[in-house]
């Protein structure tokens, strides 16, 4: 009777083990289900940041590429006027040198220096007005040679938030993996 008594004992202990084992187990579990839907939560999130990212990063690119495009056409432009200021000045050393051959002529002299005399102040306003376009131009390449720093810089602005995104989400991913692997721990 003695032993039937301690059996039943030993029974109802290992009944209150094993319950409580049980217990724990389920409790482990909802802790590794609560910590499994945090990592998705955790996903999710740094996946929209990450997408928000390359939405800056194709936005900044574009930008990029039409202030390399402006800049490209102001090039252009500025070599143009470049050319038009050479040929100006190639009109006014004729100019000079007609003016030479003109004063020694006799009385005809008086007539043709002052037609080239205007000739002259009509294209030095030019080379001005030239000149002042070209100021203009090379402000405006400047201003476009800035953007284009601050694009660089936010396109490096954004390859850096792109790797720290990238290497937290591997973090998250490694402990959505160990989180993985002791859930199934726990259920087997």
């Amino acid at each position: 009777m003695d032993a039937i008594k301690k059996k039943m004992q030993s029974l109802k202990t290992e009944t209150e083990n094993a319950m409580a084992r049980a217990d724990q187990l389920d409790a482990e579990f909802r802790a590794a289900t609560t910590l499994a839907e945090k990592t998705e939560e955790t996903v999710r999130d740094l996946q929209k940041k990450m997408q928000h990212v390359e939405n800056e990063l194709d936005i900044t690119l574009e930008k990029l590429t039409q202030t390399t495009t402006k800049l490209d056409e102001k090039d252009k432009a500025y070599a143009v006027a470049e050319g038009e200021i050479q040929a100006l000045k190639r009109k006014i050393s004729l100019l000079e040198d007609e003016l030479e051959r003109s004063e020694s002529k006799g009385t005809i002299t008086t007539k043709e220096l002052s037609e080239a005399s205007a000739l002259a102040d009509s294209i030095n306003k030019a080379i001005k007005v030239l000149e002042t376009k070209n100021m203009i131009d090379e402000q405006r390449i400047d201003i476009s040679e800035n953007q284009l720093k601050e694009a660089k810089q936010m396109v490096e602005e954004s390859d850096i938030k792109y790797d720290e995104v990238a290497r937290k989400l591997a973090m998250v991913e490694g402990d959505l993996e160990r989180a993985e692997e002791r859930a199934e721990g726990g259920e087997s």
